[in-house]
């Protein structure tokens, strides 16, 4: 027995110190964004330099219909007498394409019920381009809004960097929404504010994060798109470091996008980003090694910044490890795991209320923020439970936005 729980100390401690490297990653990366977001404030907004370059600007619609039209309308109000707006209307069974037509953008019309999947529409749009290719192409979701000048100042830092640029995509609660998304909303933050800004700091590269993206055409004329892929941006990020064109975050230049109003819509959509993140970890995880080899600090640190998963995940793994560790503490006194697990609760939980007292404060305030927690817990550990057992969505599903 005593051998049995020698072991077992040994296989908890090794997951507890794994557990240990996204911890710290979370911590650096909130800490130099501080920093950033302090300097970011003090310094003035550049100002927009007009070119003669080419722009076409890709918006992927499955079954949108009206909810269309704002976006395109975004899109046309920002862009200049060279840029084109293309709408492919992937797989629809609504008047999608027409509505696009109507409001002023080029449609591309794309059946093929057997590749469903944004990848496999942003490839054929980039196929269509390839005809007369421009020197710019950006790519923004069907439901998101365009604060002002975000499509030049993505442009202007393509062009100054000749590397893909990553706008900050932010995600909000409807209004009058039935459901609570202030503690989706503020990890949200955490995830695609703070931590790029982390990162920006410290001289590194972003991941991309789906719209808002914006690429020179030569890289992404041969990138690989058309998958059905659920985490496609993700692996495009990744696979344009491992080439040495690693994304830069672009804070000045905004999209947004509104949380689900139905629980069908709300439970699709985080179980799709939860898997594809899940999934993309694991695949992903041994370019650690390759990076290492090869010197790519840009793929290094995004492959770091991959192992941190959704934060709800990440203190569900640590409190249960910390519950097992305390059990093996009294069973048989041994507690090196115990105090590993029991700093990763305490780092975790520090860092997190950093991020809330710097970025989270007009999202959630501190006395809402423990009945949001409670709130979702059971529905997270739900949600945790189905991945688990492989009811998670594993191909590319529209997220439902009806409000019923």
């Amino acid at each position: 027995m005593a051998l049995l729980l020698s072991i077992a100390h040994l296989v908890l401690l090794i997951a507890a110190i794994a557990l240990s490297i996204p911890v710290a990653v979370l911590l650096v990366q909130i800490v130099a964004a501080l920093f950033a977001k302090r300097a970011m404030q003090q310094a003035p907004q550049p100002e927009v330099q007009s070119d003669a370059h080419t722009l076409a600007v890709v918006i992927p619609a499955h079954d949108e219909g009206e909810n269309l039209v704002p976006t395109v309308q975004d899109v046309l109000s920002q862009l200049g007498p060279r840029g084109r707006l293309i709408v492919v209307a992937d797989n629809c069974t609504d008047d999608t394409a027409a509505i696009a037509a109507r409001a002023g953008a080029e449609v591309l019309i794309r059946d093929d019920p057997a590749r469903r999947g944004k990848g496999y529409a942003l490839s054929h749009a980039v196929q269509a381009l390839s005809k007369a290719p421009p020197d710019y192409v950006a790519f923004v979701d069907a439901d998101c809004r365009l604060e002002r000048l975000a499509l030049q100042r993505l442009q202007d830092a393509c062009m100054l960097t000749h590397r893909p640029v990553q706008a900050l995509n932010l995600m909000k609660q409807p209004p009058a929404s039935p459901i609570d998304h202030r503690l989706a909303e503020f990890f949200w933050l955490i995830r695609n504010y703070a931590r790029p800004m982390g990162l920006r700091a410290l001289g590194l590269p972003t991941q991309l994060t789906g719209t808002g993206m914006m690429f020179p055409w030569p890289l992404i004329a041969s990138a690989p798109l058309a998958s059905g892929n659920i985490a496609e941006d993700l692996n495009l990020g990744i696979d344009l470091a491992r080439t040495g064109h690693a994304a830069i975050f672009v804070p000045g230049a905004a999209v947004t996008s509104f949380f689900p109003v139905s629980e069908k819509g709300a439970t699709t959509q985080r179980e799709r980003w939860i898997a594809g993140h899940i999934k993309t970890i694991w695949r992903r995880v041994p370019l650690l090694w390759k990076a290492m080899a090869t010197g790519n600090k840009d793929l290094f640190a995004l492959v770091l910044d991959l192992l941190v998963p959704p934060i709800s995940f990440l203190g569900l793994l640590l409190l249960m490890m910390l519950l097992a560790s305390a059990a093996l503490a009294a069973a048989a006194g041994l507690t090196a795991v115990f105090f590993v697990s029991a700093a990763n609760v305490v780092v975790l939980a520090v860092v997190i209320f950093i991020a809330w007292l710097a970025f989270g404060r007009e999202v959630c305030s501190a006395g809402a923020i423990f009945h949001v927690v409670a709130g979702a817990l059971a529905a997270r550990i739900r949600l945790y439970f189905n991945l688990a057992r492989g009811r998670g969505s594993s191909t590319w599903v529209r997220t439902d936005r009806d409000k019923r």
